[in-house]
């Protein structure tokens, strides 16, 4: 029986004027590098499962996947998806146990969590208990040691996890085909290194893995999403807006409109959708001209006004202007000169 998570969307709405890049502290930017080093700078795998419903539930009324189930909280929702991509990113590849027995507080200075070694502790912990309600983790208490953690299917599904990429490398594409259960996205090592998982919010952050699995992994470019498409995911309206408008500040996503129709058919204006992989690749702070959406956030400054030019003054003037310049002013007595002589009978 799956637990009841509240699912009211949040009323608050992003404005694109008010977007401030957040940084991650150093120190949690220096505990990802130490992990991303002992990991080998491995990627973050995540199955399709994790961020849409099976396609045979499509007819009925399905559980939320869990990533819905995640970033719906009502409070929290965003440290916890966040902690179990980072369970998924420390447990995923390695070895076939798939199991760690780091302490809560390693994850709480992961995550850039206040007080990490007594209430961000805590919310780990808690956070814990909730992924094994949900069949996503099961834990194995040590008293006086850290509990042994070992991964469960992404899906929801309570069985035992094996890493997709294995399965995508153990299978012969010529004459077999991976299940579909295995598909995933990735992320990069720079995610957790350069502090995107800490950047992100709660929306944006499941914006970015549906659209890594809308455009298998950013390599379709310009992906339209259909309301059909759009409701497998289970996420609410807010959700896919400031999701989608913070990673266009980011420069992680372009949303273009295009017409999308057959060619019998009316042709209507719709969102299309490019993931910009590489920019995980640097820094949040960084690279403000390759963001558009985020430069036009930037207040402006009112233009200075342009200065007047002095022109040169005619014959027919009888006097300079007061705010001739002087050099204005002695062309003037020299052009008047030269008139009065050749007005002068000889």
């Amino acid at each position: 029986m799956q637990p009841k998570v509240n699912d009211e969307p949040s009323r608050r709405r992003s404005n694109s004027a008010d977007f401030r890049p957040r940084a991650a502290s150093e120190s949690t930017l220096e505990v990802g590098r130490g992990i991303s080093g002992r990991l080998g700078h491995r990627g973050t795998t995540v199955r399709w499962g994790f961020i849409q419903t099976p396609r045979s539930d499509d007819d009925r009324t399905p559980r939320k996947p869990p990533l819905a189930q995640l970033i719906s909280a009502s409070k929290g929702g965003a440290m916890r998806t966040r902690l179990y991509l980072a369970l998924l990113w420390t447990m995923g590849g390695g070895d076939e146990r798939h199991m760690v027995n780091w302490p809560a507080r390693t994850f709480a200075e992961l995550l850039d969590l206040k007080d990490p070694h007594r209430l961000g502790e805590r919310r780990v912990r808690e956070a814990f208990r909730l992924f094994e309600r949900l069949e996503l983790l099961t834990i194995n208490a040590q008293p006086g040691r850290p509990s042994i953690l070992r991964l469960q299917r992404e899906d929801g599904s309570g069985e035992t996890y094996t890493n997709p990429g294995d399965e995508s490398r153990s299978v012969d594409w010529i004459f077999e085909r991976l299940p579909p259960e295995h598909y995933f996205v990735e992320l990069p090592s720079t995610f957790w290194t350069q502090g995107w998982h800490v950047a992100l919010d709660g929306p944006a952050l499941a914006m970015l893995l549906v659209l890594l699995r809308i455009t298998n992994n950013g390599m379709k470019k310009g992906e339209f999403v259909s309301p059909r498409q759009r409701a497998r995911y289970r996420l609410s309206d807010d959700t896919w807006s400031r999701g989608v408008s913070q990673l266009q500040a980011y420069g992680i996503v372009t949303v273009k409109k295009k017409p999308v129709g057959e060619v019998w058919d009316f042709k209507r204006l719709r969102n299309t959708f490019t993931v910009e992989r590489e920019r995980l690749d640097r820094s949040p702070l960084t690279d403000e001209e390759e963001s558009p959406a985020r430069a036009k956030a930037r207040p402006r400054s009112r233009p200075k006004p342009k200065a007047k030019r002095a022109t040169r003054p005619t014959t027919r003037d009888t006097n300079p202007t007061p705010d001739a310049s002087a050099k204005a002013r002695e062309v003037y007595k020299r052009l008047a000169a030269a008139s009065a002589r050749r007005r002068t009978p000889r």
